[in-house]
């Protein structure tokens, strides 16, 4: 039977998981010994050498060059250099083209810009290896499917990004599901949902902030209303914290992370800042306990090596639990704000909300769950692990759920009017398949050529809205102004938006497929990226095969005890230094020591039997 798994690609964490059909339950796939792996990618200096995904946190407090962390946060986003000065100390070099911000690299001494989708892809891509190697299937290397989870509140344009992410690791996206959907889903399938009940999903991730109102019924999942914030999550509790810390001790004003930008090491000043973040990280895991009232943080990661032998004891801070509220508050805020939007959107009192059901790292904190408590008057759902119910739900729709599935469009369509306008033909929140009808008129006597642009955005003015595509209709004939243009926005059960215009009487009829225009990456570009993956995959492989030769004939010159007279040393060393110019050649002398190897019976027999095909193999 055919595996299709699930993915729950994060800002911080990611996990990949398919339903076992013999256990009647999803398998998480385990990276050592978790069972999700860091959203981290280490690029070495020298491109020869591997990339390394799933960065452990020591890694990244040693090596801060080329560590890239929290991709999702900037896939698929137009951004403006004000929008990431929070983040922008805690990057690594970055530089923004048009709206796309880049990643800057050190690699062959020369600098390499990466985007969020080409980071993305090695994160897949990562996730697909691991799950290959587990249920040890390599025919999943040639068709490897899959469910892809993303935050409610994703524009079409980040949806598209990381389907492109998700082509360039070589994975066939099945469907995207909605991360707050896909955690309904895995409690549903718990057996913990009541039928005809609506449920609040609040997905409170290390970068990302959804909530989805779903009702649930016997044969249907219905999202009745999502929001969301994209670039909130508890790495921006981190951020408070450490802001506060570095606000608030004096000890530590004449290092190099306090000195005036001009005259300051940059790359320091992000290394020391990355290893303080890390161990606020650190103190926030901790406010998840409710016996803590206080946790002490090592502000250590400040102070240059060379200044720490004169430091006398440890330098730390103390954060108490009322300051730690105090600093996630205006998040709180934010956060509540959202919910109540989403509320809103369908006149849903929140008496009529069965259940909360929390999924994500960041609420298992005390005061976030006594904050949803006070909102909701109730304790919320934390029956499966907040960490694992997306992915869980994703494997649980890549194996087919029993359940029709309606979800909602999470962020308004429409059109340009008057030149600057923003005009709602579809509004957030509206049940997919949808079809809306609009009616434009020409602005001119003899207008001959009437444009149309596709908006997709909540702002009334277009220019603050994302542009998603736009098409032209030709008008043979003279016609008067206020010509009526009937203008139909169509999305199927799919996702595919399409966009169609007529002139009623004159026959004139155009329409526009949105989704094959909103890619911004051409198909070469994806293809090149592919090709990069392939490469990578292929010297990796070799690297494999090499260390496994090695390996054997390390232990067939040690086992048996070789000497000169039976196997020189300069054919061993010949063979663990020669140079093979593909797998192939690898796999090759692999089988044939393998098979010598296996059928030793003794040292003297198989030397002397087999010292002429030795001689003539070494060769």
């Amino acid at each position: 039977m055919e595996v299709v798994f699930g993915i729950d690609l994060g800002t911080t964490n990611s996990s990949i998981g398919y339903f076992d059909v013999n256990k009647q339950s999803v398998e998480v796939i385990k990276f050592n010994n978790d069972k999700f792996t860091p959203s981290v990618v280490y690029y070495p200096t020298k491109s020869e050498q591997d990339i390394i995904c799933g960065v452990s946190a020591t890694m990244m407090n040693k090596r801060t060059k080329n560590i890239i962390c929290e991709a999702k946060r900037f896939i698929g986003r137009r951004v403006k250099p004000s929008e990431i000065e929070n983040d922008k100390s805690l990057l690594n070099k970055i530089s923004i083209e048009d709206g796309e911000l880049f990643y800057e690299i050190e690699q062959d001494n020369q600098i390499k810009k990466l985007s969020p989708v080409e980071v993305s892809s090695q994160i897949l891509l990562y996730l697909k290896q691991q799950a290959i190697n587990s249920i040890n299937n390599k025919n999943l290397s040639d068709s490897f499917k899959a469910v892809i989870t993303v935050p409610a509140n994703f524009s079409s344009e980040q949806r598209d990004a990381t389907a492109a992410a998700a082509e360039i690791a070589g994975i066939e996206v099945i469907e995207f599901v909605n991360e707050p959907t896909a955690a309904a889903i895995a409690y549903d399938k718990s057996q913990t949902l009541i039928n005809g009940g609506k449920y609040m999903v609040i997905d409170f991730g290390g970068g990302t902030f959804d909530v989805s109102i779903v009702t649930v019924s016997d044969k249907e999942f219905t999202v009745n209303a999502t929001d969301g914030d994209t670039h909130l999550g508890g790495k921006d509790i981190d951020i408070a914290m450490m802001n506060y810390l570095l606000e608030n001790n004096e000890q530590l004003e004449k290092y190099v992370i306090f000195q005036d930008k001009s005259i300051r090491n940059e790359a320091a000043c992000t290394r020391s800042k990355k290893g303080l973040l890390h161990n606020c990280e650190l103190a926030k895991i901790l406010f998840s306990n409710e016996e803590t009232s206080d946790v002490e943080v090592s502000l250590s990661s400040v102070i240059p090596e060379k200044d720490l032998e004169d430091v006398q004891q440890e330098v730390s801070m103390v954060i108490d639990s009322t300051t730690f509220i105090e600093l996630c508050e205006p998040l709180f805020k934010r956060i509540q704000k959202t919910i109540e939007r989403a509320l809103d959107k369908k006149s849903i009192p929140k008496e009529e909300i069965k259940d909360v059901i929390l999924v994500g790292g960041p609420t298992k904190l005390c005061c976030f769950k006594k904050m949803i408590k006070e909102f909701f008057g109730k304790q919320p759902l934390t029956t499966i692990d907040t960490m694992l119910a997306v992915c869980q739900g994703a494997a649980y729709r890549a194996f087919g759920t029993d359940k029709h599935y309606t979800d909602v469009v999470p962020i308004s369509l429409g059109v340009c009017n008057l030149g600057v306008l923003f005009q709602k033909i579809i509004p957030s929140g509206t049940e997919i398949p949808v079809v809306k009808e609009k009616q434009l008129m020409t602005a001119i006597d003899g207008q001959k050529t009437l444009s149309i642009d596709i908006y997709e955005g909540e702002k009334d003015i277009c220019p603050e809205n994302l542009k998603l595509g736009n098409f032209e209709i030709q008008i043979d004939k003279p016609q008067p102004k206020k010509t009526p243009v009937n203008v139909r926005f169509i999305i199927d059960s799919s996702g595919l938006f399409t966009v169609e215009a007529k002139i009623e009487g004159l026959g004139i009829e155009k329409t526009l497929i949105v989704e094959d225009k909103k890619r911004k990456r051409t198909k070469e570009m994806i293809q090149s990226l592919k090709q990069q993956v392939q490469e990578n995959e292929k010297r990796r492989k070799e690297v494999e095969h090499k260390n496994g030769l090695l390996m054997l004939l390390n232990g067939l010159k040690n086992d048996i005890e070789v000497d000169d007279q039976f196997v020189p040393d300069e054919w061993y060393d010949s063979m663990c230094h020669k140079k093979y110019s593909s797998i192939e050649e690898y796999q090759s002398v692999l089988k044939e020591l393998s098979t010598r190897y296996r059928h030793l019976e003794t040292v003297i027999a198989f030397m002397e039997n087999e010292r002429e095909s030795w001689e003539k193999w070494m060769k």
